[in-house]
């Protein structure tokens, strides 16, 4: 097993109910929770979140008071793509 996945595992496993939080690059992660669980962990109580997250969070209050469009412009499906819909 991955030494993070494990490490996991066992803090799921000594800490029940306690709420864990776990720093993840990617929401591509979250197959890790899946992992704990079908290893035996059967209550997980875990957040995954990623900087992105963490930073919205933090910034959505002064983005929204200043009417900041945190959106670039370019955001948005592909040329390609739109001009396929």
């Amino acid at each position: 097993m991955d030494p993070f996945v494990s490490q996991l595992a066992s803090l799921c496993r000594d800490q029940v109910t306690r709420c864990k939080w776990a720093s993840v690059p990617t929401d591509a992660i979250g197959p890790f929770a899946e992992r704990i669980a079908l290893e035996g962990t059967n209550w997980l109580n875990l957040w995954l979140v990623t900087p992105s997250d963490i930073a919205l969070r933090l910034g959505a209050p002064i983005i929204v008071d200043r009417s900041i469009d945190p959106l670039e412009e370019r955001t948005g499906p592909r040329a390609d793509h739109a001009a396929a819909s």
